[in-house]
């Protein structure tokens, strides 16, 4: 990775945080030019960088702020420049604008920003403009390896003449309409498994994701259903961090068979295998009204909360009832695992 491209955002990220810039120009002569050159363009050269192009000169005066052209000819990227903050509110208008520009000179990739949002779309994918929209970043976010990987991936001259930045676009933006139609699936999905066969739910979206013409992995769907209910990563070892879900309207006394069978239940739905974690915090959601009285959140002797003790003895009858493996080399730290008798219970 250029280091300079870092040291640029490094400081761009300071300027907009001191709102040092306040107008469009500003943005686009210091803020979006100086980017385009760390990414390896000439600024220099109109006809590789090209300010106020226009994208129709034979049938109006429609302008675009800024033009790359990685070869003669066409524009390989559009960039539609607004002052900071100017979008919010009008992004609809300014996705019109944008799509207008692509009528005649259709340039694989169009940008929208402000110099603090990024928004980049592949044109040449499918659906309206807003649905082209692959990637989104935020330049004052402070994770600037991540932001200038993501720039160097969709926007390095060398990558978009080589044509893997189309590539990676594609591959973005398959993901991102992927993960909108599994929205859109879930809920018939979740109906599913309520009723015969009892499908679980990531067998369940994967028939449905099938029938709107979407071919889904087993990974896929479970990851989705996880995203989706906001179950977080595994903590690292000896951090307890509390869930913090809307709870269910759901009060009932909390006993060992009933945690067993929703230990059970759980790693179904989740495909037959998850961490610890992942199963413990589902729980809660599901019984928080009980499990944030103050009896459960109590301190046993090994420092643990009382309910997450209760999980894990849960967890142990389970396994001697024969409905989750004994962990072996490889599994991974934390996991459960359904066995066969786990899989088929009811």
């Amino acid at each position: 990775m250029d280091e300079a491209l870092r040291s640029a955002l490094d400081d761009i990220r300071r300027k907009l945080n001191a709102g040092a810039y306040q107008n469009e120009e500003h943005v686009r002569l210091s803020l979006v030019a100086r980017i385009v050159q760390a990414l390896g363009w000439d600024i220099w050269n109109p006809r590789e960088v090209c300010t106020e192009y226009a994208v129709a000169p034979d049938e109006d005066r429609t302008k675009v702020d800024m033009a790359l052209f990685a070869r003669d000819g066409y524009p390989a990227v559009l960039i539609e420049i607004k002052a900071v903050g100017k979008m919010e509110g009008n992004l609809e208008v300014i996705e019109t604008q944008v799509r207008n520009y692509n009528r005649d000179i259709t340039a694989p990739f169009s940008i929208i920003t402000d110099g603090r949002i990024w928004r980049f779309y592949y044109v040449k994918g499918e659906g309206t403009f807003s649905q082209k929209l692959f990637d989104k970043l935020d330049l004052t976010e402070s994770n600037t390896f991540k932001t200038a990987k993501k720039l160097e991936s969709y926007l390095l001259k060398d990558e978009i003449k080589n044509g893997n930045a189309e590539e990676e676009a594609k591959k973005k933006l398959n993901v991102t309409q992927k993960q909108e139609a599994m929205a859109n699936a879930y809920p018939e999905a979740d109906r599913l498994t309520k009723g015969e066969p009892f499908p679980n739910l990531p067998d369940a979206l994967i028939t449905v994701m099938n029938r709107m013409g979407f071919n889904i992995s087993r990974e896929e769907a479970v990851a989705y259903i996880r995203s989706r209910d906001n179950v977080p990563p595994p903590s690292t070892p000896g951090e307890e961090k509390e869930p913090t879900f809307t709870p269910y309207p759901i009060t009932k006394k909390i006993t060992n068979d009933l945690l067993i069978r929703e230990i059970v239940i759980t790693l179904q739905q989740l495909g037959g295998s998850a961490h610890k974690k992942d199963v413990e915090n589902r729980i809660f959601k599901k019984y928080a009204p009980e499990l944030q009285k103050n009896y459960y959140q109590q301190r046993v002797k090994n420092g643990s909360v009382k309910w997450r003790n209760m999980i894990e003895w849960a967890r142990e009858h389970a396994k001697r009832k024969g409905y989750i493996k004994q962990p072996k080399p490889g599994d991974g730290r934390g996991v459960w695992i359904l066995t066969n008798e786990g899989i088929e219970y009811k």
